[in-house]
């Protein structure tokens, strides 16, 4: 007689287990990935009240100065066509020797303005070469002021070196040298050192 055929082992909802060990296999193997999976990273914590309104503060000048920037570019394309029409109204009007005089002149006037931009730099050079000390304007501020306070700083007018780098970074290794000049400050500075780098804030606020 031949021997009666096994059926295949059924789990208590009527499906077929091809391979019972595979299955604690699996689940043992599901277990140790549980394990050694990282825990669930913790939520952001949100923002206190002051830095929700620091950040706010910080979007509108951005915006405001974006805002500045196109209307100061408006106005001067503005007045640049103002001025054209003004000269073409005024060139119509004149005689041939007026003009040829208006041209000696506007020539006369940009020649002594060569001459003295050139004695300038000759000072500043000078200046330069001469003086004993360090003198640093901080621009961190200059991404919150408009264009035309920036202006207000004159920098075109002065001998400078200019760098990227902040205060900190430029003088890495050697911030002992700097000083940064501060009318908070309870010190009073009588003497100035050689050795010493002055610091002042690049900032123009003409609304205070």
């Amino acid at each position: 007689m031949e021997a009666p055929a096994q059926q295949p082992a059924t789990n208590p909802s009527g499906q077929q287990n091809a391979n019972p060990d595979a299955t604690v296999e699996g689940a043992a193997t599901a277990q140790a990935g549980q394990e050694g999976a990282e825990p669930p990273a913790e939520p952001p914590k949100p923002m206190s009240k002051n830095q929700a309104k620091k950040l706010a503060k910080l979007e509108r000048l951005a915006q405001k100065r974006q805002e500045q920037k196109a209307e100061e570019k408006a106005n001067r394309q503005k007045e640049k066509e103002e001025r054209q029409k003004q000269l073409e109204a005024s060139l119509a009007t004149m005689t041939e020797e007026e003009r040829a005089a208006r041209k000696e002149g506007h020539q006369a006037r940009l020649a002594a303005r060569r001459q003295a931009m050139q004695e300038r730099d000759e000072r500043r050079a000078k200046a330069l070469a001469e003086g004993n000390f360090r003198i640093v304007i901080d621009m961190d501020f200059n991404s919150v002021m408009p264009d035309n306070d920036q202006r207000h700083l004159c920098l075109s007018n002065w001998q400078v070196t200019q760098s990227e780098l902040g205060v900190a970074e430029f003088f890495a290794g050697k911030i002992d040298e700097v000083v940064y000049l501060t009318a908070d400050s309870p010190h009073t500075l009588d003497v100035l050192d050689p050795a010493k780098a002055y610091v002042i804030g690049g900032l123009v606020d003409h609304n205070r």
